[in-house]
This record gives C-alpha cells, structure tokens and sequence, in this order.
C-alpha cells in the first residue's frame, strides 16, 4: 500500500512538499511527477528517484522550482509513487499510487481584479470595458477544476485551466490593485481508481 500524506504547492508556487509511505518493512521505489501539459508522457516526467533516501518506509522531499528549470510550480500537476510493497489481496490499492496538486491563486486574483473593477468602475488605472460575466465564468471554471479533480477527470480539469488561462488574458485587471495572498488556493487528492 502507498498513502500519500501531503503533495501541496507551497511558498508561493516555488515549492513542492511531499510526503509518502509504504508498509512498513518496504521502501519507495521511485518518484515522477508532471506538469498538467505532460502528464503521463513518461518522456518529459520530472523523475525524482534520486532524491529518495530509503532508509525507510517514507520519504519527505521538499523539491524547489528552480532544480527543475521552472519558473513557477503553478496550475495542475500530478504525482505518481511506486513502492516495492506487495499489492497482495487489496482491491483497493495502487502501485503506482497517483496524486494531483493544483495552484489555482492566478485564477482567485483574476476573479478578484475583475471584481474590483466592476465594483470600482471609476477606479484610476482601470480601462472602462467591464465584463460582468467574466466573473462569472471565471468563478465557475474554478469550480469546475476542482470538481473535476475531485472526481477524477483529469482531461477536464486540464481544459478548464486552459480556458480559465485565456480569460485571464483577456481580462484587463487594474493596474494599481494590489497583490492578494491565499492560503487555501490549492489542495491535493490521492486517487484509488
């Protein structure tokens, strides 16, 4: 059996937390992890094995944006663990065991920019076309990634990103608006198929 206890994007999207066991008395056996554009391409996976100590049944790893070659660990990626452990008579374990993390800040502050302007049409820094709907819509597809994560379809959340990215650029926010800091914009679900 392999439980993930925590894939979060964490320190802004500069980080990676993970943290995974096996059964006690078997190791994990190798890590990779992909960005939603990638997924299941085992040609562009992230393979973090050589991180692993196996000293034991878990690992922790803390994995920066910068020793992958990335800006930014930011909208949907996912996570597949392999152990050495024996599936045996469990029907409902995995090996791999798979997990998905997103980081969905971009998308609340768009939502957030984009209400601050309808609230504020006469705000300075703000161009005058407002798009009532775009909140809307935008507020709706963040739901609808998260709903999707939740019940495992990845295509869709995948899609939903993508159309959630085109309306934020679309979207002219207000210059002058401030930065927002979130906590609860991400989370990570361990999937058992």
């Amino acid at each position: 059996m392999i439980a993930i206890n925590n894939f979060s994007i964490i320190d802004n999207g500069s980080k990676l937390s993970i943290d995974v066991e096996t059964d006690v008395g078997f190791i994990i056996t190798k890590i990779r992890i992909w960005d939603m554009d990638s997924f299941k391409d085992y040609a562009l996976a992230h393979d973090l094995t050589s991180k692993l100590e196996q000293i034991n049944n878990k690992e922790v790893l803390i994995i920066t944006a910068d020793e992958l070659e990335i800006t930014a660990f930011t909208d949907i990626w996912f996570m597949e663990v392999e152990s050495n452990a024996p599936v045996g008579t469990c029907s409902t374990c995995q090996n791999p065991a798979l997990a998905i993390t997103y980081n969905l800040y971009p998308y609340y502050a768009c939502s957030l920019n984009e209400f601050l302007r309808v609230k504020n049409e006469d705000c300075s820094g703000c161009k005058t076309t407002i798009n009532k709907g775009l909140i809307t819509s935008i507020n709706l597809l963040i739901e609808s990634v998260i709903f999707n994560i939740e019940l495992g379809f990845y295509s869709d959340a995948i899609e939903d990103v993508h159309r959630l990215q085109k309306l934020c650029s679309l979207s002219d926010s207000c210059v002058n608006c401030g930065t927002v800091e979130c906590t609860t914009c991400g989370t990570f679900k361990q999937f058992n198929p």
